[in-house]
C-alpha cells in the first residue's frame, strides 16, 4: 500500500471504511497514518510476547495491580489473546475487579 501517494492511500482506506460504516466515513475530522514498521519501539509488531521462560517468571504478576493502577490489555487475555475481543474481555474483567475494589475500600471521610 505504501507504493500509494499518501492522498491515494487516504482515499482507499476511507473507501474502505466508508463500505462498512456509510459514506460519513469519507470525512473524518482526523486522519492518521502510521508505517508500524518504521516504527522504533514496536518495529511492525502489533503484540507482546515474552521471551523463552518469561510468562514462567513474570505470569503471576501480569494481572496484578501496583498501587491504584490495574493492568489491562489483549495481551494478557486467556481467550482472544491479541485480537479485539480479547481487549473488550480484558477491559471488561479488569473494570470488574476495579469496582470490586472499590466496593471492599473504606469510603473517604469529607
Amino acid at each position: 500500500m505504501f507504493e500509494l501517494s499518501a492522498e491515494e492511500r487516504r482515499r482507499s482506506i476511507l473507501e474502505s471504511i466508508a463500505g462498512f460504516l456509510g459514506d460519513k466515513a469519507l470525512e473524518p475530522e482526523v486522519y492518521y497514518e502510521s508505517d508500524w514498521g518504521s516504527e522504533e519501539w514496536t518495529r511492525g509488531a502489533y503484540a507482546a510476547s515474552y521471551d523463552l521462560g518469561g510468562l514462567h517468571r513474570y505470569g503471576k504478576d501480569q494481572l496484578a495491580p501496583v498501587g491504584p493502577i490495574y493492568w489491562s490489555c489483549s495481551d494478557l487475555a486467556a481467550e482472544g489473546y491479541q485480537h479485539v475481543d480479547g481487549a473488550v474481555r480484558m477491559g471488561r474483567g479488569t473494570a470488574a475487579r476495579i469496582v470490586a475494589a472499590a466496593d471492599r475500600a473504606p469510603a473517604a471521610s469529607s
